[in-house]
């Protein structure tokens, strides 16, 4: 038997994975080759990673990065190496904290 609380974090939970976003990050190249990728509207305590993949498919993607939102915005700073190809780049986060 759920207690109410319960059941109101399983809902919340399940929607947040058809929206996982309330906007979506914004990526900006800085002068000098970092990038900047940044979370608005991010959820305290939730966890975000950045991840890349030299080709825009749904495997291969490796972690960069990962954050815990304190307050209402994550960003990443993703400095290129030196040689290295285009990425694309992605920020998921977990469900629940």
């Amino acid at each position: 038997v759920y207690k109410r609380q319960d059941l109101g974090t399983a809902a919340a939970c399940e929607l947040l994975a058809y929206f996982p976003f309330l906007t979506p990050p914004e990526l900006v190249a800085q002068v000098g080759g970092d990038i900047d990728v940044t979370v608005d509207d991010a959820f305290e305590g939730f966890v975000y990673t950045l991840q890349k993949n030299s080709i825009p498919q749904s495997t291969g993607w490796s972690d960069v990065e990962g954050k815990t939102a304190v307050g209402s915005q994550v960003v990443f700073t993703y400095t290129p190496l030196a040689g290295e190809g285009e990425h694309y780049f992605r920020v998921v986060r977990t469900k629940a904290p």
